[in-house]
């Protein structure tokens, strides 16, 4: 789960710990973010490194994908959501 003082990390930092904090590969959470085509996991390993600007769009969503799990946890619930967001 993510630190309490995730909010005073950078977004990069945010964004990998959300990824960590899920359990989830480069291509995994490029994945679950919605990131597509041939470049996706490198783009998502470019935001995460900070060669890239995470925005705040991205970072919402990871997050909410943590808060999601953690909840998911705590109600004894063991669901894999998939957002397909374009059907």
């Amino acid at each position: 789960m993510m630190d309490k003082d995730a909010k005073s990390l950078t977004p990069a930092e945010r964004l990998r710990s959300a990824r960590k904090a899920l359990g989830l590969s480069d291509s995994g959470m490029a994945a679950k973010l919605g990131l597509a085509g041939t470049n996706a996991k490198d783009a998502y390993r470019k935001m995460e490194t900070g060669a890239r600007t995470v925005t705040g769009p991205v970072l919402t969503a990871a997050e909410a994908l943590v808060r999601i799990r953690e909840l998911e946890l705590e109600l004894g619930i063991d669901a894999e959501i998939e957002l397909d967001l374009y059907e």
